[in-house]
């Protein structure tokens, strides 16, 4: 009697596809790489002799994906966007871990890059928006100011909304 295969589990970012001598590789890393990436982080599963295009997996490639491998039928799924699986046969499937190579870590050093971008640029944001809040409460303030000097009957309820806005402002000028 024949035994069950083990079933093999791979998940992560499908960052490219590569067809050679009949063989297919798939290369997935994980959402995010360690640190210390120098160890085994990077999925590369082999199909040998597969019996599907390189091109079927075009969809996928950028996306954060789940394959199932058992013998020599595969079952890949996208994980944020649960449709069907596409069925990916072969004479064999190799499963294996290694570290990232160059293409991975320049890859990974461009997606960092516009991440920083993106934080900076909302950052950029942040701080014109408080520094706007400011001009705004400081304007207040200015008035509230004012109108404290009208009487005596105002002195007394301003003095609570000057207190007030000055606490908003140190509360700001504490922000920026």
């Amino acid at each position: 009697m024949g035994g069950r295969q083990a079933e093999e589990e791979a998940n992560g970012v499908l960052t490219r596809t590569g067809a050679a001598d009949g063989r297919l590789m798939l290369r997935l890393r994980p959402h995010t790489l360690p640190v210390d990436s120098d160890g085994p982080c990077v999925t590369v599963i082999t199909f040998e002799s597969p019996a599907f295009e390189e091109r079927d997996l075009a969809p996928f490639v950028g996306q954060e994906v789940q394959i199932l491998a058992r013998g020599t039928r595969a079952e890949l799924f996208e994980l944020f966007d649960p449709g069907p699986p596409l069925v990916l046969q072969a004479a064999s499937i190799d499963i294996r871990q290694e570290g990232p190579d160059r293409r991975d870590l320049i890859e990974r050093i461009t997606a960092l890059s516009g991440e920083i971008d993106h934080l900076q640029n909302a950052l950029n944001e942040a701080r014109k928006d408080i520094e706007n809040g400011r001009r705004h409460v400081t304007e207040l303030l200015r008035r509230a100011r004012i109108k404290s000097t009208a009487s005596e009957e105002h002195a007394v309820r301003q003095a609570a909304a000057v207190d007030a806005l000055q606490q908003v402002l140190r509360h700001l000028d504490d922000r920026n």
